[in-house]
C-alpha cells in the first residue's frame, strides 16, 4: 500500500493543532453552566422527540436526503459515478482519491474533538474533567450509532459498488462519519472561547472537508454519489438528534414573538435573548 499523500497527512494535524489554539479557553455557557456538564442517559421524552423533529428538519439532513431520491431518476447516479471515476477531475486518480477520503475523514475527526477538548467547561478541575467524560460519552454514543446505522443499511441494501467489489455500498460509511464529525464540531463551537469572526471561517472549511471527503468517495469508485449523499444525511441526523437530546446544552438563541397594542396602533416585533 502506498504512503497517504503528505500534504494531507499534515493538514490533518495542522488542522488539530490550529483549531486547538483557536479554541482553548476557560469559563462557562450562558446560566453559568459548563459543556457536558448537564449530560444525561435520559432526557424525556419530549425532549427527546423535539431532537428528532429538529434533525430531521435540519436541511443537512433533508436536502441529501431529497438529493439521493432525485439521483435515482434516469440513471444520473450512475452516470455521474462513471464520469467522476474516467475523469478524476479533483485527486488524480482512484488510489489518490480513497486515501484523500480517509485524511479528510481523520482530520474531521480531530477537528470534532480539539472543540469537545476546547469547550467551555468550567475551571474545577474535578467539574472540568468530569464534564469532559460526561460530553465525550455523548459524542461516542452519536458517532458510535452513526457507525452501527451504516452498516445495518448496508446489510440490507446490499448495493454493489461501482468498481463492483462487494455489495455494500449504501450508505457511505465515510459520508456518515464524515458530516457527523462536521455536525459535532460545528454544533460545540458556539461552547468555545473562539472569537465570533473566526466561527464561520471554521464552520466553512469543516464543511469543505465534508463535501470534499464525499467527492473522493465517487472519485475513488467506492460509492455512488446516493450513497454519499444518503450517508451525509444519517451522519447528520443521528449526531445532531443525539447532542441535542443528550448533550443537555442550552439553546443558543431564544426567539419571542409579540404584539403590544398602543393607544393608536398595534406593534408587532421579535425579540431574541442570548
Amino acid at each position: 500500500m502506498r504512503p497517504r499523500p503528505l500534504l494531507l497527512s499534515v493538514s490533518s494535524r495542522l488542522g488539530l493543532g490550529l483549531l486547538s489554539l483557536l479554541t482553548l479557553g476557560c469559563g462557562t455557557l450562558a446560566g453559568g453552566r459548563g459543556w457536558g456538564q448537564d449530560a444525561t442517559v435520559w432526557p424525556g421524552t419530549e425532549r427527546l422527540g423535539t431532537a428528532a423533529k429538529d434533525a430531521a428538519l435540519d436541511p443537512w439532513t433533508w436536502v441529501p436526503a431529497a438529493g439521493a431520491a432525485f439521483l435515482q431518476i434516469d440513471d444520473f447516479d450512475e452516470r455521474i459515478s462513471d464520469w467522476a471515476v474516467d475523469r478524476n477531475r479533483v485527486f488524480g486518480s482512484a488510489e489518490d482519491a480513497e486515501e484523500a477520503s480517509d485524511d479528510l475523514r481523520d482530520s474531521l475527526f480531530y477537528a470534532a474533538a480539539a472543540v469537545s477538548v476546547a469547550a467551555n467547561s468550567g475551571e474545577d478541575p474535578v467539574d472540568w474533567t468530569t464534564s469532559k467524560l460526561k460530553g465525550g460519552a455523548v459524542g461516542f454514543a452519536a458517532f458510535q450509532a452513526t457507525a452501527n446505522s451504516v452498516s445495518v443499511l448496508k446489510d440490507l441494501s446490499k448495493r454493489s459498488r461501482p468498481v463492483g467489489s462487494n455489495e455494500r455500498s449504501f450508505p457511505s460509511r465515510h459520508a456518515a462519519m464524515a458530516f457527523g464529525y462536521y455536525r459535532w464540531a460545528s454544533n460545540n463551537l458556539d461552547a468555545t472561547s473562539m472569537p465570533e469572526k473566526l466561527k464561520l471561517p471554521t464552520r466553512v472549511v469543516l464543511a469543505g472537508a465534508a463535501f470534499a471527503n464525499g467527492w473522493a468517495r465517487i472519485e475513488s469508485g467506492q460509492h455512488f454519489p446516493s450513497d454519499v449523499l444518503a450517508g451525509a444525511a444519517l451522519g447528520n441526523f443521528l449526531t445532531s438528534f443525539v447532542q441535542d437530546a443528550f448533550l443537555g446544552l442550552p439553546p443558543t438563541l431564544e426567539v419571542t414573538a409579540g404584539v403590544d397594542p398602543g393607544e393608536e396602533a398595534y406593534v408587532v416585533g421579535l425579540e431574541w435573548r442570548p
